[in-house]
């Protein structure tokens, strides 16, 4: 039997384009009508403010589609999916738990505030210079548009980078 047919989703699903995991199981996404959309014009606006609020944050893409931090790593911008589910995509696709210390361009930051998780970012780029870490990662800030930042330059709400995975081989 195909891994793709271990859940087929009901007649009745609220979303019509399902996004699975690797091991199969289904993402689950919010219907569309709970989904908020941003103007093209309220992103760029939106950029603008970030832009200002800190040095060395790069612009990367700014589309009124209406997707997340997670729908941008896990579902290739297609999709918002509830950071809610972040542990479960985690282990369903197969990532691990890593350190800092072993982080390398395409592993996977995850943010937590007030002890939830709060964001995710994809790393894109590690520089080590003795004992310091410079990691850059691209993140999409809620409905705002991506950008290009140091791990820990994120606004307050995103929290903190705690904790690290993989889906490298080992």
């Amino acid at each position: 039997m195909p891994i793709w047919l271990l859940e087929k989703p009901s007649a009745d699903a609220a979303d019509d384009h399902p996004i699975y995991a690797r091991s199969g199981w289904r993402i689950p996404q919010p219907p569309r009508e709970k989904i908020p959309v941003m103007t093209l014009e309220l992103m760029r606006s939106h950029a603008r403010d970030w832009l200002s609020w800190r040095r060395g944050i790069i612009l990367r893409s700014v589309s009124p589609h209406p997707y997340n931090c997670v729908g941008m790593i896990f579902a290739a911008r297609r999709a918002f999916i509830d950071l809610e589910h972040i542990y479960d995509i985690l282990r369903e696709d197969e990532y691990r738990k890593i350190t800092l210390a072993e982080l390398v361009v395409g592993d996977v930051v995850l943010y937590r505030n007030y002890d939830e998780p709060s964001h995710v970012a994809l790393v894109t780029q590690v520089d080590t210079i003795g004992q310091t870490r410079n990691v850059r990662v691209l993140s999409k800030w809620g409905f705002d548009p991506e950008f290009e930042h140091f791990m820990e330059q994120v606004p307050p709400s995103m929290g903190r980078p705690v904790e690290f995975y993989t889906e490298r081989v080992e």
